[in-house]
C-alpha cells in the first residue's frame, strides 16, 4: 500500500513540473535579439525542465566585450510567463507577457517590448 502512495506521488509531481511548462512548450528553445545598434546581443533559453538561460553580450568603447549570464526557473501559462532567479541573495520574480507568432517571441515588459527570433 505505502509503495502504490509513493509512486501516485512521484507521478504527480512528474505531472505537476511538466504542466509548468508544457503550458506552452512553444518557448522551449533558444531565442535572441540584437539592439538596433548591434552593440547588445541577448539570448534566452528555455529548457523543456523549466530551467532556463539568459545572455548578454555588448560590445562598449570602453570595456570591449562583455558578457553575462543569469539561470532561472519559468513557468508558462495563459499568455503570462513567470521567470525566477536569484540576484546574489535575493530571489527575484518577473512576470511579463507574452506573445509567440511562428519563429518570433514578444515579450511585453513594464516599460518596454521585446521581440526576439527563434534560434534554429
Amino acid at each position: 500500500m505505502i509503495k502504490k502512495i509513493i509512486i501516485i506521488g512521484v507521478l504527480c509531481s512528474i505531472l505537476l513540473l511538466l504542466s509548468g511548462c508544457a503550458g506552452n512548450s512553444q518557448l522551449i528553445g533558444r531565442w535572441s535579439h540584437t539592439d538596433d545598434n548591434g552593440n547588445e546581443n541577448l539570448f534566452f533559453t528555455f529548457n523543456s525542465d523549466a530551467t532556463g538561460t539568459t545572455e548578454l553580450s555588448r560590445t562598449s568603447v570602453i570595456f570591449g566585450d562583455m558578457h553575462e549570464s543569469t539561470d532561472f526557473t519559468w513557468t508558462a501559462e495563459n499568455g503570462i510567463l513567470t521567470f525566477t532567479m536569484r540576484e546574489r541573495t535575493t530571489i527575484i520574480t518577473k512576470t511579463v507577457r507574452y506573445e509567440i507568432d511562428g519563429d518570433t517571441l514578444i515579450l511585453f515588459f513594464e516599460d518596454e517590448t521585446s521581440t526576439l527570433q527563434r534560434v534554429r
